[in-house]
């Protein structure tokens, strides 16, 4: 047999190549629309009427820098977002899955520790996030160039390894319940919901003052509050981002070494 972390990626290979084309799609649409945004003092008029609670949503640049149009358009939200609902899924399905397919009983007949199927099954979900992660890379600094928005490749980089280290978070989370319960919906649902009270509390923060001191307990803050685009990716930020992630690995590997699994 294939060692698990092997096994995982290539039974979900065809998935992988579905989200690349998908994201290579969304980001060609998304800079398609530059041109006619640049420098257009209209946008930067239409944004600034909007309600203060509604300008939370689109960032705080500019629109019509590339900074701002990037941000408003891709990582504040959608990019974020669709590298957590893949990973999500992958790991809920990741334990909870196999249980669910009656398969967990053949893959732990074999000489493999429950640890290990844990680690692995985690590795390779990290793992593939990495093509989708470059097609959105490669299509941004290639697309980039051609619409002429200006932007660094270090800012490229670092929001899209953002979105990707911010996506592990919650993609662990799934993979505790699903350690923790051996149920998929379960874990899809608790992973869901706590990515979008994490995306609520950090964007409704700055208006809110009763919420505002909590707003560090959001994930997203460790990804957007430095600004990766313009800044780069924060370091101290980033280490809370992966050891959050640490964290919840290691939480499912004790939950799934104790639980009699479903056979």
């Amino acid at each position: 047999m294939l060692d698990v972390f092997e096994r995982s990626i290539m039974e979900r290979k065809k998935g992988l190549i579905g989200w690349s084309v998908g994201l290579l799609a969304l980001v060609a649409f998304t800079l398609a629309f530059w041109p006619s945004i640049k420098g257009n003092s209209e946008f930067d008029k239409l944004f600034d009427d909007l309600p203060e609670s509604l300008q939370a949503f689109v960032g705080e640049n500019s629109i019509t820098s590339p900074v701002g149009y990037l941000e408003s358009q891709l990582f504040l939200y959608l990019v974020p977002v669709l590298f957590a609902i893949m990973t999500i899924g992958r790991l809920s399905d990741g334990l909870a899955g196999e249980e669910r397919r009656k398969t967990m009983d053949l893959l732990l007949a074999n000489p493999i520790t429950r640890s290990r199927v844990v680690l692995e099954k985690f590795g390779a979900s990290a793992a593939s996030l990495l093509a989708p992660g470059t097609a959105l890379f490669v299509t941004l600094w290639l697309g980039s160039m051609a619409v002429d928005l200006d932007i660094g490749v270090a800012g490229l980089l670092a929001a899209t390894l953002g979105s990707m280290f911010l996506a592990l978070v919650f993609g662990a989370l799934a993979l505790v319940v699903g350690a923790a319960t051996g149920k998929k919906g379960l874990a899809i649902a608790v992973a869901a919901s706590v990515m979008t009270a994490a995306y609520l509390l950090y964007s409704l923060a700055p208006m809110v003052e009763a919420v505002e001191p909590f707003q560090k307990l959001s994930p997203f803050y460790y990804f957007l509050a430095s600004s990766p685009l313009e800044h780069g990716l924060k370091a101290t930020h980033t280490l809370v981002l992966l050891g959050i992630t640490a964290v919840l690995v290691v939480v499912s590997t004790w939950f799934f070494a104790r639980r009699d699994v479903a056979v």
